[in-house]
């Protein structure tokens, strides 16, 4: 260890001797304390006033030489101090909540004015019990700065340690009548519960989370607190966190009531992070019930529309026909000056378009959405169903061929008309055909004209 040394004037000192000074120092400024005064009073209640000097600190002290009888109620000090016309009350809240034999308040004041009574606990039944106390009230002039102890440390000499007690554990205490024992755990990021059991006293369980970082807080008949009757009453209560720091630390403090013997106090901490916590096989279920709630959804949504599908009117003409018979082409040159009969709007060389088997054109889509709803030609009334369009191109071809052949036999040109509408059966059926009238004397293609629209009808009825 290194010594380091002081000179004062020409004497050296060491620093052991140094230490040694300011411990004598210490203890005559405590010394220095005047006491000024002191009486001993036997009552229910007193009160009386004592003139200061305001340039100078107090200390007025209440001991207590003999508690009263009736523990539901415990004695009280309570200072109104009075400075420049203005008046304070102060009281030592901790010493009393904690039930002290010893009570303190410092005061710098002209006058103050002491009362003592014998205030009643709100949690424990009154009594008929004696109330008197027995105390000394003393005041001191210049005391030293009050004792303030660092935890786990507490009492007026800071000599008394908390006992620290490791979670997930069970721990009996034996706790004195009519006095407190003190305990605290360092918790974790969990929350937890506390259990005490009681097996014929009773007691009261105080709880206060504290920072070990500060001074020394002690749990009191002011924190929250349970009481326990004798008749081996058992309870739980939850040890939450006020704040999200990592680690924390909560006291505990118990106070034996009964007043024939000591109890016996066992402690049980147990995490409460699985018990407080909604169970894993819920939050599954509630999942898989959500998730088969959505697949039953889209299956009834999906039966619908295929329902509305079924259901949805269809097209008088399909689009296979219509792409077979009709195919998409562009706009020959010979129709951009016309227009569409349907949509009433004239070609354009982009546009594209259909023609029907009676030599109509169209736009693609207006010839589409009026064959939703009709069979035939906009223009002609032309049958366009499949069965309808093959009658009419084959009577076209028949047509055409006897077109050919008539022309070819005769050197003249024959008057033409142009059959129309003959109807077979229920059906209309648009076609051409020929009739060739001879007006010659001899009347040589007679018999042929006849057979060729023999021919025509045959060809029909077969249909």
């Amino acid at each position: 260890m290194l010594i380091q040394n002081i000179f004062v004037g020409n004497q050296q000192i060491s620093i052991q001797k140094f230490m040694f000074l300011q411990i004598q120092f210490i203890f005559l400024s405590l010394c220095c304390a005047t006491q000024i005064y002191q009486k001993t009073f036997e009552t229910v209640y007193m009160d009386f006033s004592y003139n200061l000097d305001s340039s100078k600190q107090h200390l007025i002290q209440l001991t207590i030489k003999k508690f009263p009888d009736d523990q539901s109620c415990l004695p009280y000090l309570e200072i109104n101090s009075t400075l420049s016309d203005v008046t304070q009350t102060l009281y030592d809240e901790q010493g009393y909540a904690t039930k002290s034999k010893v009570q303190q308040i410092y005061v710098q004041s002209d006058q103050i004015q002491i009362a003592v009574s014998n205030k009643k606990l709100t949690f424990i039944p009154e009594s008929n019990l004696s109330k008197v106390i027995l105390f000394t009230i003393t005041i001191f002039d210049s005391p030293p700065e009050k004792l303030v102890c660092n935890f786990p440390t507490y009492g007026l000499d800071c000599q008394q340690n908390m006992e620290e007690i490791e979670t997930d554990t069970s721990t009996t205490l034996i706790v004195p009548k009519y006095s407190w024992n003190y305990v605290y755990y360092i918790l974790d990021n969990y929350d937890y519960k506390i259990q005490a059991e009681s097996d014929w006293a009773s007691f009261i369980i105080a709880l206060l989370p504290i920072d070990k970082a500060n001074i020394t807080v002690l749990p009191s008949f002011q924190s929250n607190l349970f009481l326990l009757n004798s008749n081996g009453d058992s309870q739980e209560v939850k040890l939450q966190r006020q704040t999200d720091i990592q680690s924390y630390v909560f006291a505990v403090g118990i106070y034996n009531l009964d007043d024939d013997a000591a109890i016996t106090l066992t402690l049980h901490q147990n995490s409460e992070d699985n018990e407080d916590s909604f169970p894993l096989w819920a939050i599954l279920t509630i999942i898989g019930v959500f998730i088969l709630g959505i697949l039953i959804s889209i299956f009834i949504i999906c039966q619908i529309r295929k329902q509305a599908k079924v259901y949805e009117e269809q097209p008088k003409i399909s689009i296979e026909i219509l792409d077979k018979y009709m195919p998409i082409k562009q706009v020959p040159k010979h129709q951009l000056t016309e227009t569409c009969c349907v949509c009433l709007v004239q070609f354009l060389k982009r546009d594209q378009t259909r023609e029907t088997p009676c030599k109509h054109f169209f736009h693609t889509n207006c010839l589409r959405d009026w064959t939703k709803k009709n069979t035939t030609c906009p223009v002609c009334r032309q049958e366009l169903g499949e069965a309808d369009i093959q009658k009419y191109l084959c009577l076209s071809q028949m047509t055409h061929k006897n077109e050919i052949d008539n022309s070819n036999s005769h050197q003249g040109e024959l008057p033409k008309i142009p059959l129309t509408q003959l109807r077979i059966s229920d059906h209309d059926i648009n076609t051409r055909g020929l009739i060739i009238i001879d007006n010659s004397p001899s009347n040589q293609h007679s018999h042929s004209d006849r057979l060729s629209l023999n021919l025509i009808e045959d060809q029909i009825v077969e249909h």
